[in-house]
């Protein structure tokens, strides 16, 4: 993997826009105009059930990368009792 650039964040926002919207038709092989993307995103609820998505996937990533500190953690302070 990467280096990735190591910045300080109080908070992380993610978003989804019309451009993204175009860009995925773009990729399927079709078009959408912006007005038309806006109006696909807030149709039928789905903006708000991509953020609930969204949120579910980002607090199941931060508590699968807790579990996995708390794990190394636990693992070092066992290697430390063992070997004294």
């Amino acid at each position: 993997m990467a280096e990735l650039k190591k910045c300080w964040r109080q908070k992380v926002v993610a978003e989804m826009t019309a451009a993204h919207l175009q860009q995925f038709a773009r990729e399927m092989g079709t078009s959408l105009s912006t007005p038309d993307a806006l109006v696909f995103l807030n149709e039928h609820g789905r903006a708000y059930e991509m953020w609930k998505l969204m949120m579910k996937a980002g607090e199941e990533y931060i508590k699968n990368k807790l579990q996995e500190s708390h794990r190394m953690a636990v693992r070092t302070a066992t290697q430390v009792q063992a070997s004294r």
